[in-house]
């Protein structure tokens, strides 16, 4: 979940706002936030001189568009959710296109969007025999055969399904994998569930919170904390967190490029 350094890949930090469907006073001052970040964002990409923007959506994501569309690069959006996400709404008009994993969440975002799947990789899934339900603490065993993957869906049979009546009993269920049947983390990474719980500490040592979620709307995670002042999102980027230390539970922080990039909801 941690971004690697690759060659010929850099990362650049513009100011942002969060959008937020409810009333705080921070609702006065973000839009300037996200106005100064496009002019950051522009100011950036001319000087990168991209061939594409491509947005994942999220708060972050907005005034990159609008600084890419007025540096007059073409935009691509991508929208993973049923229904489109603000920051999708907001990006749309400067998009030269959109493309999205489901057929109703184009049609809604009109003419410029396409309906494509969610690219996935083979691989992720050769090593699935059985999923798991969580029942009352307990996980019963699924048996499940992926017959094919296409336009980014998996198509798989489970348990003894063979009518919709039958998949129907598995509706809104999370299901669960065998942790020697997961496609091994990216170097660098850790599985999701390793993570959550572990305590973010600087260099100074002082706890800055607690991992409770990771936000992967975008090509970079984002991380979130329970902290004292309230809830911390974060960018998953090594620059801010040099390591992780799962067997202690323990992440490690880089205070001021901690400051720089988070994003304190209180």
């Amino acid at each position: 979940t941690m971004i690697n350094r690759l060659d010929g890949v850099s990362y650049h930090s513009v100011k942002s706002g969060k959008l937020r469907r409810y009333h705080d006073w921070k609702n006065f001052t973000d839009p300037f936030r996200v106005l100064a970040g496009a002019f950051e964002a522009k100011r950036e990409i001319k000087k990168l001189r991209p061939d594409v923007c491509f947005s994942k959506g999220g708060f972050v994501a907005v005034p990159v568009v609008w600084g890419a569309w007025r540096a007059h690069v073409p935009i691509l959006c991508h929208e993973s959710d049923l229904t489109p996400g603000l920051a999708n709404k907001l990006s749309a008009r400067f998009a030269t296109r959109i493309v999205t994993t489901f057929p109703e969440c184009a049609e809604a975002l009109g003419p410029k969007a396409e309906m494509v799947g969610t690219p996935m990789r083979p691989e992720l899934f050769a090593g699935w025999t059985a999923l798991y339900l969580s029942e009352n603490g307990a996980y019963t065993p699924l048996s499940c055969e992926v017959r094919r993957i296409q336009d980014g869906f998996v198509y798989a049979v489970l348990g003894a399904c063979r009518t919709a009546d039958d998949a129907e009993r598995y509706r809104n269920r999370d299901l669960f994998i065998d942790r020697a049947h997961a496609a091994p983390p990216e170097e660098g990474g850790e599985y999701i569930a390793d993570l959550i719980g572990c305590e973010a500490v600087d260099e100074n040592g002082i706890t800055v919170g607690c991992l409770t979620d990771v936000l992967q709307y975008g090509p970079v995670d984002t991380w979130v904390f329970r902290t004292a002042q309230g809830t911390l999102m974060v960018p998953a980027l090594l620059s801010v967190f040099p390591s992780v230390d799962v067997k202690n539970r323990r992440i490690a922080v880089v205070s001021d490029r901690l400051r720089e990039v988070a994003v304190l909801d209180d």
